[in-house]
C-alpha cells in the first residue's frame, strides 16, 4: 500500500506483527492502514491461504 517491502510477519491467535524495511511509518500512513485493512474485514473478503517451502519461487514474489 505503501511501498514498504515486508522483511518478516508473524500471524497469532491474539496478536500478529508484520515488520518493515523502514525505521519508521510517515505519519497518517498507520491510520489510513487501519481504515483499509476494517474495509476488508467488514466487507468480508475471502482469504486464500497459501502453504510454501522456502525453496519455492513464489516466495519472493
Amino acid at each position: 500500500m505503501f511501498g514498504y517491502k515486508t522483511t518478516s510477519w508473524d500471524l497469532g491467535r491474539q496478536r500478529s506483527s508484520i515488520e518493515l524495511d523502514t525505521a519508521a511509518v510517515k505519519p497518517g500512513e498507520m491510520e489510513a492502514l487501519e481504515v483499509a485493512v476494517n474495509e476488508k474485514i467488514r466487507a468480508h473478503i475471502p482469504v486464500t491461504v497459501n502453504l510454501l517451502s522456502i525453496d519455492d519461487p513464489a516466495v519472493e514474489k
